[in-house]
């Protein structure tokens, strides 16, 4: 049984350091508009992260135009994203 349930799994993303909150960080995510794919950079605080095994994810913050607050999540197994840097460690 244990088998299968690793056969499903997702890999762990290997683009994507230890995060603490706090840190500013820049995430490369790779957005699909039709048929052309392109990358995308997010650039803003950690909030949050939750480390439950394949469940884990981080929580972005940026403020965008006009002072609005914007909050992404993002799975760190997920293929989307391209890489993680860490521009500074809180």
């Amino acid at each position: 049984m244990s088998e299968i349930i690793d056969s499903v799994v997702a890999p762990a993303n290997p683009n994507i350091p230890d995060l603490f909150p706090g840190d500013i960080v820049s995430v490369h995510v790779k957005i699909k508009e039709g048929d052309r794919e392109r990358i995308q950079e997010f650039k803003g605080t950690i909030l949050f992260v939750n480390t439950k095994g394949v469940n884990s994810s981080f929580t972005v913050r940026r403020v965008a135009s006009n002072g609005i607050g914007v909050e992404r999540t993002f799975l760190t197994r997920s293929p989307r994203i391209d890489k993680v840097e860490v521009e500074r460690r809180n």
